[in-house]
């Protein structure tokens, strides 16, 4: 299931892109890349709930997994 997979950790697609293909997993992600996607999430949340307050619900979502498998 990718699905659960990418939340916190949306570079999972390109690791079973390469599981699919036979290629080598790619490197993981450096800190500024996690750092970067998780502003621009926050950044989508805040255009989409119009205004900070309303996102903060989501805030835990936007904290990466990156000790995860």
């Amino acid at each position: 299931m990718v699905g659960r997979a990418a939340a916190g950790r949306p570079w999972v697609f390109s690791e079973v892109a390469a599981a699919l293909t036979g290629a080598a997993p790619p490197p993981p992600p450096q800190l500024g890349e996690v750092a970067a996607a998780v502003l621009r999430h926050a950044e989508m949340e805040v255009d989409w709930y119009r205004g900070y307050h309303d996102s903060e619900r989501c805030a835990p979502c936007r904290v990466p997994r990156t000790a995860a498998p």
